[in-house]
């Protein structure tokens, strides 16, 4: 689980802390994000798929 949770911190660490609309619209178009992120997201809160896929 620990190993999980490293995963998660580094590929989460492309994104920064505090961010503007911009800077989010950015990221999304010009960065390739996967089920590494989901995965990520999921392991650092107590979203399900289901709420991540809306």
């Amino acid at each position: 689980m620990i190993a999980a949770k490293k995963y998660a911190e580094n590929t989460l660490k492309e994104i920064p802390g505090y961010i503007n609309d911009g800077e989010i619209l950015h990221i999304l178009y010009t960065t390739d994000i996967n089920w590494k992120h989901a995965n990520a997201i999921k392991e650092f809160t107590n979203f399900k798929d289901d709420l991540i896929s809306d």
